[in-house]
């Protein structure tokens, strides 16, 4: 068998079991066939796990009428502005008339503008059925890809991709649609990882042709990270630097480090299109307020037991963990990589980790038997990345460096976080690695650390193929027998105990509102708005959906929803002569009378006031009746006054 490093150099196979059948005469067989029934694999069970939007694509979406919601009406709305020539960053569309940068919003500019012919063709809720559904297949593929890069086992590969694409943190941000996109961590990861196989270990060695094509695929991965979630791509810089420090001797070469420079440059080329917008946001429109205090992030933490304690996600554990979910293990503190990832984690560590292979020396020869192409993007044997005893410490630092960031501020174990030490008003007793990571201005936006676990989760199931591997080299009759053991375990314990939807169907008075000529903004009772930081307006409830509802109509909107919104914007809201009475109006507040006519809501600019029946605002129904506006529509629940 040949070495990827050195084609010229045979390597005795090793008396392992095979991977896949000998390579056919003349070749090597094509990607699409070594990897192809993983692919189908994880469509099938992305099918069987998410059957209620599957079986009912046009009848329910992926979506929880929250937060989900807004996250519809973003998909829509970027396209819907690039089409008319808008800038969908800077937009008046919501937040009316004040309205709002949305740079640093959950925007998703690739999602949004690969969605739109889907939307044309087959609606917004089935394009935005099937984009979701695609990051669930190809999250499990990548990480299905990235494993057996490490291993060359498929079998056991596939075990780790379908870990990670159906764990728990799957299903508790189901409705939040760029936390959906996860594929985008193992995709950038191995990029690197490939790259660093095509960069010399010694210095004087010839390049190898294929690392400029590699560097560009991972400035590109990199780039549309950028244009899906500023979370995950903060993420995989880490990551990356991580892989960088483990590799450190081949870092800090002339040849790594002009690839990587070009890899960057690629990034920020991709990227470019947001990240101008971002730049003219805060420097010119300063619309980021200072991080105050922890932000959320002391309470946004992974617990200790998180990441052994189950989620009520899960069918098989949701009746023994509702009382700990609530505690500390549930919504954002969600780390849980199942049982069965731990215990065949725990092996890989052990039986891969070997002495690191000094440089200069021989690489580790493919699986015997394998058919991968030397530059596939599945490809095991390649320098270094083959080499089970380099990848298990890599993924055993990768996995405690996540993890650690997990944690947050100051560990939290089983609730409990200490009182040695004192900041922002809290109390605790042992920081950890984020207390640094917060004190970074515009960086320290992240403030969700309990999403690091992601790729925490990513590194145990590298290291659970690593150890499954091991396990069928060294007991060949379990070849099939242990992978089909593991993958069942892994979806029992993942399965869902229900996957959320919302029906599409959007109240009728709204294609009224659609049918009337004009532009001028719907006013929505109850006036709500919604940032990251809190709600403020009506705080009652969340009234997200009225963002879905204005993809019918299309005109701008009072109401809105943002991630990040300035204080003084806010009070700008606050301060409007409408909003300023509806406010206290819509709450019934004892003794407060409002003043304002037709005419003032024609001067400011509301063409539609909409009254939900159903939100039971009777103080607010009261005066707007008496205004005696005509009644563009109603059936009986919502209610549609125009103004003339």
């Amino acid at each position: 068998m040949q070495s990827a490093a050195d084609p010229t150099t045979t390597v005795e196979d090793p008396p392992a079991v095979e991977d896949a059948p000998p390579a056919i005469e003349g070749g090597r067989r094509p990607w699409w066939a070594v990897h192809g029934p993983a692919l189908g694999g994880y469509v099938v069970l992305t099918a069987v796990v998410f059957w209620p939007v599957v079986g009912h694509l046009r009848t329910r979406i992926l979506s929880d009428g929250g937060d989900g919601a807004a996250y519809l009406w973003n998909l829509w709305a970027l396209p819907h502005a690039l089409v008319h020539g808008h800038n969908p960053f800077d937009t008046h569309d919501i937040f009316f008339p004040v309205g709002a940068h949305a740079a640093f919003n959950t925007n998703m500019p690739l999602v949004s503008v690969v969605s739109w012919p889907l939307q044309k063709l087959f609606g917004l809720g089935v394009a935005a059925n099937l984009v979701q559904l695609a990051a669930i297949v190809l999250s499990g593929f990548g990480a299905y890809l990235l494993a057996h890069h490490v291993t060359g086992n498929r079998a056991a590969s596939f075990v780790a991709g379908a870990a990670f694409t159906f764990a728990p943190y799957r299903f508790l941000h189901a409705a939040h649609y760029d936390l959906s996109h996860l594929e985008f961590l193992p995709f950038g990861l191995l990029a690197l990882l490939r790259l660093y196989d095509s960069l010399p270990e010694v210095t004087g060695t010839p390049p190898d042709p294929r690392a400029r094509r590699r560097a560009l695929a991972f400035g590109a991965v990199g780039g549309l990270t950028f244009l899906t979630n500023l979370y995950y791509f903060v993420f995989l810089l880490i990551a990356c630097a991580v892989v960088a420090t483990w590799q450190w001797r081949r870092t800090f070469r002339r040849e790594t480090l002009l690839r990587l420079a070009q890899a960057g440059a690629v990034a920020a080329v991709v990227a470019a299109p947001l990240l101008v917008v971002m730049a003219r946001e805060l420097v010119v429109f300063h619309s980021l307020d200072p991080v105050r205090d922890w932000a959320g992030a002391d309470n946004y933490s992974a617990d200790l037991w998180s990441w052994v304690t189950p989620s009520v996600a899960q069918r098989l554990w949701r009746n023994r963990v509702l009382h700990d979910d609530t505690l500390w293990t549930g919504g954002e503190r969600t780390a849980f990589p199942g049982f069965t990832i731990w215990l065949l984690a725990a092996a890989g560590a052990v039986w891969g980790w070997r002495r690191r292979r000094p440089p200069g020396s021989a690489p580790a020869a493919g699986p015997p038997g394998s058919t991968d192409s030397a530059d596939s993007p599945g490809s095991a044997g390649s320098a270094g990345s083959a080499d089970s005893a380099d990848s298990a410490g890599l993924w055993v630092a990768l996995g405690a460096a996540f993890v650690l960031l997990s944690f947050g501020p100051f560990l939290h174990v089983h609730g409990h976080h200490g009182a040695r030490f004192t900041r922002f008003s809290g109390h605790y007793s042992m920081p950890m690695p984020y207390w640094l990571f917060h004190s970074f201005p515009v960086v320290n936006g992240v403030r969700v650390p309990g999403r690091f676990s992601t790729v925490g989760i990513l590194a145990l199931d590298v290291l659970a193929a690593v150890g499954l591997a091991k396990l069928v080299e060294r007991r060949p009759a379990l070849r099939y027998a242990a992978p089909a053991v593991a993958l069942a375990l892994v979806m029992v314990e993942f399965f869902p105990s229900g996957v959320v939807t919302q029906k599409p169907a959007i109240p009728k008075p709204y294609a009224a509102i659609a049918a009337d000529p004009g532009r001028r903004a719907v006013l929505e009772i109850p006036l709500q708005w919604r940032t990251g930081f809190g709600d403020f307006g009506d705080t009652h409830s969340d009234h997200s959906i009225f963002l879905y509802y204005a993809t019918r109509h299309g005109k701008p909107v009072a109401n809105g929803m943002v991630a990040r919104y300035p204080q003084r914007s806010r009070q700008a809201l606050l301060d409007h002569p409408i909003y300023a009475q509806i406010v206290p109006l819509q709450e019934g507040k004892p003794g407060f009378a409002a003043t304002f006519d037709v005419y003032d809501l024609r001067q400011a600019g509301i063409g539609y006031v909409v009254y939900h029946r159903n939100e039971g605002r009777p103080a607010a129904l009261a005066y707007l009746s008496g205004l005696h506006l005509p009644v563009l529509a109603d059936d009986g629940t919502v209610l549609v006054w125009r103004v003339p």
